[in-house]
């Protein structure tokens, strides 16, 4: 994957990556979300997320965040409407990675 600028590249951490808790960008390919996540310098355990748009390093505008677009495909698509509880099984294995959204070309 082809990112914004070197430093982006350096510091960025797919969300299924096990070192993620020691970085503080984080980018989940499945709704393609890029977040921060904010330790609290008190309390070690205490962890904030923020979603960015922008890089924090360039300013380049980041891709738009596919989580309302996941939901509505499986709809549509599929007429499942309670993807993450009563109908989980029912989800395709493409909709637990990029590849649903990169086969639609969003």
């Amino acid at each position: 994957m082809k990112y914004c600028c070197k430093t982006m590249e350096e510091k960025l951490v797919k969300l299924d990556n096990s070192e993620k808790k020691n970085h503080s960008v984080v980018y989940d390919d499945q709704w393609r979300i890029y977040t921060i996540i904010f330790q609290n310098n008190y309390k070690k355990e205490e962890k904030y997320l923020t979603e960015i748009s922008y890089c924090p390093w360039c300013g380049t505008k980041l891709p738009s965040d596919l989580s309302d677009k996941w939901w509505d495909v499986l709809e549509e698509e599929y007429g499942i409407t309670d993807p993450r509880n009563d109908e989980y099984d029912q989800v395709p294995a493409e909709f637990r990675t990029d590849e649903w959204w990169r086969k639609r070309g969003l």
